[in-house]
């Protein structure tokens, strides 16, 4: 990318303001100007069409730049909008450049996120997750067609195949495209590389999903006791989310609610209310309504109307 000091010509100079001006959009993402950086993003894109064309890598930046901020503010359809837009335009830049595998890959995980948040309220949404499941074959075929399959990008779109799989509710399928990159990443990484640990986490849940409740809960012990005795800071956040999905799974299981509140709690132990690790605050929200100290489950735990069933206890696994 040449700087504005460096450019020799107009387009040069153009592309240069245009980095500039992406970089000020994800300033006022930063600074909660939302709304002004989606202008910004937006007009980016329009000057870049006009100087470099509609189909340039370039003018594809901004779109996918905006969309990711849409997705991150759980803005699923209008994220996935965009980049089928912008997926239209592959030809231009060639089924193997970068820009092309990252519209691809940022659309396939819209889809995910769009059916994650669907599939709670009892769409299944078959149609979007055979469009990612489409999408991740063919981001893997072009990794193996440019001898790049052992690279870390080609096994992160392989374990987001089978997690797709997974939501798809074909486990078997799922565990075993997630097995082999687990298995890829121990020989690649060793067995304590958190790529690892996180491959191993998606193993837990799959097994949970299939009722394999002992299974789930040993992988996930081991993944949070080498998190425990690991110096990494990275290694906090993902013991923060095993622990919450432990406590998860012993609420799915039947769990002691005494047992299960300890270890919601242990999981949130260092929440302040404020922007921490998301999994501390789920797992906050859950200690909370199991310890009875929210308003909400203060209400919960009210006496039930005329009529309303009483809820039962959990029982020890």
């Amino acid at each position: 990318m040449p700087s504005i000091r460096d450019a020799t010509s107009i387009k040069d100079i153009h592309i240069s303001l245009g980095q500039i001006s992406n970089d000020l959009a994800e300033l006022e993402v930063d600074l909660a100007n939302v709304a002004k950086a989606r202008r910004t993003f937006s007009n980016i894109h329009q000057a870049q069409s006009i100087v470099l064309g509609q189909e340039h890598p370039i003018t594809l930046s901004p779109l996918l730049n905006q969309a990711r901020h849409l997705l991150e503010r759980g803005k699923c359809a209008d994220a996935i909008k965009i980049l089928r837009g912008a997926a239209e335009h592959e030809t231009s830049c060639g089924p193997n450049h970068e820009t092309t595998i990252s519209v691809y890959q940022d659309l396939a995980i819209s889809l995910m996120e769009y059916v994650q948040r669907r599939q709670t309220r009892g769409d299944s949404g078959d149609d979007q997750l055979s469009e990612a499941k489409e999408l991740w074959t063919k981001i893997i075929e072009l990794y193996n067609s440019r001898q790049e399959l052992s690279s870390d990008f080609a096994m992160s779109a392989r374990l987001c195949l089978g997690i797709t799989q997974s939501l798809r509710k074909d486990y078997n399928d799922a565990w075993l495209i997630i097995r082999d990159v687990h298995n890829q990443r121990t020989d690649k990484s060793g067995e304590d590389h958190p790529s690892t640990l996180n491959a191993r986490m998606e193993l837990a849940l799959v097994r949970q999903k299939q009722k394999l409740f002992r299974i789930a809960q040993h992988d996930f012990e081991c993944i949070a006791t080498t998190c425990e005795s690991s110096k990494l800071d990275k290694m906090s956040g993902m013991h923060h989310k095993v622990t919450y999905l432990l406590g998860m799974l012993f609420l799915e299981w039947g769990g002691h609610a005494k047992e299960v509140e300890k270890i919601f709690w242990q999981s949130s132990r260092g929440y302040t209310g404020g922007k921490e690790n998301q999994w501390q605050r789920k797992a906050h929200r859950e200690y909370e309504l199991l310890s009875g100290s929210s308003e909400k489950a203060k209400r919960a735990a009210s006496p039930p109307l005329a009529g309303t069933p009483k809820v039962q206890k959990f029982m020890q696994p």
